[in-house]
Order: C-alpha cells, then sequence, then structure tokens
C-alpha cells in the first residue's frame, strides 16, 4: 500500500530539509529520506515542490503547458547564467 505524505507535513519537513547545508545527521535521517522521496512524485506534495522551485526561478508556471516544461525552463535558465559566468 503506497502512503501519500500529506502537504502539510510535507510543508514542515520543507522549511528544515530544504536549507543548505544540511548536516549529516539531518540528511541521512528516516524524515530527510522521507521527504526527498516524496519530491519527486507525480502528488500534491510533489507539485508544490516544483512550483516552490519555479517562483524562485522567476518563471510564472502557470504560463506554460505543465509544471516539468516550466521547471525545466528554470533549470536551462540557471545553465545558462552559468556559462555565461564562466565566460566573462
Amino acid at each position: 500500500m503506497k502512503v501519500i505524505m500529506e502537504l502539510k507535513r510535507f510543508k514542515k519537513l520543507h522549511k528544515i530539509y530544504s536549507k543548505f547545508p544540511l548536516s549529516r545527521e539531518l540528511s541521512e535521517s528516516p524524515e530527510g529520506k522521507e521527504y526527498r522521496d516524496e519530491i519527486g512524485k507525480d502528488n500534491e506534495c510533489g507539485h508544490w515542490f516544483l512550483k516552490q522551485a519555479i517562483k524562485k526561478g522567476g518563471i510564472d508556471y502557470r504560463k506554460y503547458c505543465c509544471l516539468d516544461m516550466a521547471y525545466h525552463l528554470i533549470e536551462d535558465k540557471k545553465t545558462r547564467v552559468n556559462r555565461l559566468t564562466t565566460i566573462l
């Protein structure tokens, strides 16, 4: 049986496990694993995580066909910025 984490719990864990650097104790904890496992899932928690990352990247996800497309755009944006700073 698949257990789905409640969004409220995921947000609470996000406040703890999205701050870097994380101590080894935190990153290897059962809660840390539970949080990381939930990120990639196609559910309310995974979607919320993507929306936060996309907003942080300065992109309005509502303008794109899906969250994955918008997320890949912020990754592409980061790559281009990194290339420019390397060249300069």
